[in-house]
Order: C-alpha cells, then sequence, then structure tokens
C-alpha cells in the first residue's frame, strides 16, 4: 500500500496528489493519505475512476497532472491501522 502525507487541504476539502502516485499505488494494491492524524484509504478500482484536473509544469524538467480527491478521512483509525 502507498502512502501520502499531505500538509493541507485544497478548498478545505480535497488533497492532490500526482498522477505518478496514483499509477504507483495501483501496482502496489491502494493509497493511504495521510493529514495530521487523520487517514483515508483509497483501492485500486477506487483510484483508476480518478481523472486528472490540472497540468503542472515541473520546476526541474518535464510535468505532471494533479489529481483532486475529496478528503473523506476514515472514522476509526484502528480499523485503518489494522488493513480493514
Amino acid at each position: 500500500m502507498f502512502e501520502k502525507v499531505v500538509t493541507k487541504l485544497w478548498r478545505g476539502d480535497r488533497v492532490s496528489v500526482r498522477d505518478y502516485e496514483v499509477e504507483n499505488a495501483i501496482n502496489m494494491g491502494g493509497m493511504v493519505i495521510v493529514h495530521g492524524d487523520e487517514a483515508m484509504k483509497l483501492m485500486p478500482e477506487e483510484l483508476k475512476d480518478l481523472k486528472p484536473t490540472q497540468k503542472v509544469q515541473s520546476k526541474y524538467s518535464g510535468s505532471y497532472n494533479l489529481i483532486d480527491i475529496f478528503w473523506r478521512p476514515s472514522k476509526d483509525k484502528d480499523q485503518m491501522d489494522l488493513g480493514i
């Protein structure tokens, strides 16, 4: 499972991840997004349905697409830790 730590929410209810992070997460069996002491889990089936929202030019080389995901943290952190 791919883990992505975000430090801020966009518009208060969304997190932005890069397209290549989503591809890695699909190959690794899903993604856990962590913000502060909350987390949300996305399975590969959910990740495959996501669409890019913005193309960004990298300051180093190339470009990537940002994908905005509505922030829906898990209600029970203990279940997240157990992988349920």
